[in-house]
């Protein structure tokens, strides 16, 4: 989802959030949890090794050093750009206050949530012409009161992950949109979702498991997927919530993956585990758990180090795939050779076969295009034709 540059600014934030979710939510724990003057002085590195899983199978690892199939940086590439959407200085629909997150309807149609503006866009990815507008700031029905908004489009369905509540609207006719409703996710923060054949998948720590399947009428139907293992449940918590989801409609596939733990897991719609694929060369960023001198439980993210790894898109295709990219760190001291510090994966859906693709960079993609966010000089969406088609 985020280049090199605007990597850089997402582990920052990323950091933050998740230093005021913990902060937020710790509090001591009296009974069974009860903190002891030892625990004040014991530390722990997340993530821990037993939350660290093998791969399915030794053809499920992948490494940056795998033979890229067809060809070097796959997807995008400058001869293939086609338009820019973004200006600096413009009519109001051309500008862009902060680009919180991309989805693509599968059809034509590309959605932008920027919530500087607090609202979405609709644009016809094929010409750039601007389709619509829709939402407005505010804590109402269909307003967006966070800056972690997510977006997940499934034809005409377009639903807005907005901290605690999940806003549905439904495309009508030309460009209008209408909501739909509001609803509430099952806790108390989500982090991420997808949408998938009518239901909402939802990332977020309720009744011990992280992934949720929900109606768009906000009814939980199935609740799936391996929680952190700790003993302190609110360390538990804060180490499940923080991740990626996505929906492969193909295959019926729901992928996850945690922002500082090297898999990327595949679940059936209903939640049945199918396999395991292990990023051999992400070595993890690094976030301490332990306990302030009044026995407040706390998660302090370390300053990543030079190597240092962090997931930043999980997307998938209309056809068979998942895109997976994570940043690593480079070496300051070094900045005329910093590598590639955004490393993109393509991964079958049903088989949890991967390929490494060579840069990263991609935000969204569709049969025929691929959609990549940039932050600087100024908030832009550079859209490129594919080199090959994806598989109707």
């Amino acid at each position: 989802m985020i280049g090199y540059t605007d990597a850089r600014l997402l582990l920052v934030k990323c950091t933050l959030c998740f230093f005021v979710l913990t902060q937020g939510v710790f509090t001591v724990i009296s009974g069974p949890n009860q903190v002891h003057a030892q625990d004040l002085l014991r530390k722990t590195r997340h993530p821990t090794p037993d939350n660290i899983p093998e791969a399915s199978s030794p053809e499920l690892v992948l490494s940056e050093t795998t033979s890229v199939t067809d060809g070097g940086h796959a997807l995008v590439g400058k001869e293939r750009e086609t338009f820019i959407l973004g200006v600096d200085e413009g009519e109001a629909h051309e500008m862009f206050g902060d680009i919180a997150d991309i989805s693509h309807d599968g059809h034509e149609t590309l959605y932008i949530i920027d919530s500087g503006y607090k609202e979405v866009r609709a644009y016809n990815s094929l010409s750039g012409d601007f389709v619509g507008v829709f939402g407005r700031a505010g804590e109402g029905p269909g307003e967006f009161g966070s800056e972690l908004l997510e977006i997940a489009v499934e034809d005409r369905i377009i639903s807005i992950l907005d901290d605690t509540r999940i806003h549905i609207f439904e495309r009508g006719e030309e460009r209008s949109f209408v909501l739909s409703k509001t609803i509430k996710t099952p806790a108390w923060r989500a982090s991420d979702l997808c949408i998938m054949d009518g239901y909402l998948y939802i990332l977020a720590e309720y009744q011990e498991k992280p992934i949720h399947k929900m109606t768009l009428e906000g009814q939980v139907v199935a609740s799936f997927g391996e929680p952190y293992k700790f003993s302190h449940p609110t360390v538990q918590t804060a180490m499940s919530v923080g991740g990626l989801l996505a929906c492969n409609k193909r295959h019926g596939i729901v992928g996850w993956i945690r922002q500082h733990v090297p898999v990327l897991r595949g679940y059936t719609a209903q939640g049945e585990p199918l396999w395991i694929t292990k990023f051999a060369d992400f070595e993890p960023s690094g976030l301490v758990s332990g306990f302030q001198p009044d026995g407040m439980p706390t998660i302090i993210p370390e300053l990543p180090e030079y190597g240092e790894s962090m997931f930043v898109t999980l997307i998938a295709d209309q056809a068979d795939n998942f895109y997976v990219e994570y940043f690593t760190h480079p070496d300051v001291t070094q900045p005329d050779d910093i590598g590639n510090p955004s490393p993109l994966f393509r991964i079958n859906a049903r088989t949890g076969k991967g390929e490494y693709l060579g840069n990263g960079v991609v935000s969204a993609v569709s049969n025929t295009q691929v959609f990549r966010v940039r932050s600087f000089p100024f908030p832009q969406i550079v859209i490129y034709d594919r080199n090959t088609r994806a598989r109707d």
